[in-house]
């Protein structure tokens, strides 16, 4: 058990002679421990051989895997001194650590001094090599998180292997913050983390500009001149009048009597048309509804003939003499208002 409990660092010197001397190494360790391995268990003593065997050839996973195995079938502690060798070799020195104190609580009274002292050496040269990087945040009891692990909360001083990792801090009130390091063998880092955003600095006040040299001042013992105060327009003004508005006036007046007459023609042939069905309606035929009908399709025609003949007539007015119903003679234009219905159509002017 003493040759195999050498530490990492003996290893390697171990490796660097060669492959004959570490397989010749591996299988004198195997003699040695074959008895701790748990010869009551040949299963047992079976995976122990096989990671003795791995370890030799530098296969740390599949030495760590049967050392496991053999440990839960024997439930012997002589194998975790072994376990921790392999996980030292590995580069898992908090591992290796915890092997080890975990061999000396169960080996307890079985151990001998010079075995416990061996033991208890090779937990602090490896505790000296973990790296306590110290983690710490604006908003207290965050939790971190170490390679998507939960670790605790800040401020918080972790024991992880030297290497690459993962930090994450997040608060159920801030958005989390994360980021990744390089932590070397013994090393002891402030890792802070920042989750509350900063506020903005506040806007100053714009500088007032200084007056003109021909301004007096406040100071000057001058008096300021008094606000500008526009009055509303007195209701015996008259408003003004766009020179355009007059003609403005009279366009819309034709386009009232043509539309008027887009309506009232519409009515006319529709009337027209129920006027028809009317006719040809079978023996006996309603003659009052045929009149009737027949004066309200009259009306709607010479209505519409008379709109259509006032449109053209002011159209052609306001082509040929540009300057009628001028900004001074608005004020006397026309007001014209139609009145369409299913019964009647009455058309009103106003001059």
């Amino acid at each position: 058990m003493r040759r195999f409990s050498r530490t990492a660092s003996s290893f390697s010197r171990a490796r660097s002679l060669g492959s004959k001397a570490i397989t010749s190494a591996a299988l004198a360790l195997l003699s040695a421990h074959s008895a701790a391995a748990g010869d009551e268990d040949p299963e047992a003593r079976k995976h122990y051989q096989l990671g003795i065997l791995a370890y030799g050839r530098g296969a740390y996973k599949d030495s760590l895997a049967e050392l496991t195995v053999a440990r839960e079938l024997s439930h012997s502690y002589t194998i975790l001194l072994n376990i921790g060798q392999v996980r030292a070799a590995m580069g898992d020195l908090v591992g290796a650590v915890e092997a080890y104190r975990q061999y000396l609580a169960e080996g307890g009274t079985h151990l001998s001094s010079a075995q416990r002292r061996s033991a208890e050496s090779e937990i602090t040269a490896f505790q000296a090599r973990v790296a306590s990087p110290v983690i710490d945040s604006d908003v207290a009891f965050s939790d971190v998180f170490v390679d998507s692990v939960h670790a605790g909360q800040t401020p918080l001083t972790l024991r992880v292997n030297p290497g690459n990792h993962d930090l994450r801090v997040s608060h159920k009130d801030y958005p989390e913050q994360q980021r990744r390091v390089t932590l070397a063998e013994g090393s002891h880092e402030h890792v802070p983390f920042v989750l509350a955003p900063t506020k903005p600095p506040a806007a100053s006040p714009p500088a007032a500009s200084p007056p003109a040299a021909n301004q007096p001042s406040a100071t000057d013992g001058a008096a300021a001149p008094p606000p500008r105060v526009d009055l509303p327009p007195s209701p015996d003004t008259p408003a003004k009048q766009s020179p355009d508005t007059g003609r403005i006036i009279a366009w819309s007046a034709v386009g009232t009597l043509a539309a008027g007459a887009a309506v009232t023609g519409i009515l006319a042939l529709q009337s027209n048309h129920s006027l028809a069905e009317l006719r040809n309606a079978p023996q006996p035929r309603d003659h009052s509804a045929m009149d009737s009908q027949s004066t309200k399709t009259r009306l709607f025609a010479t209505v519409t003939d008379g709109l259509l003949l006032g449109a053209v007539g002011l159209g052609v007015w306001l082509t040929l003499d540009p300057h009628v119903f001028s900004s001074a003679k608005a004020a006397s234009a026309p007001v014209l208002r139609l009145r369409a219905g299913l019964s009647e159509v009455s058309l009103r002017a106003e001059f």
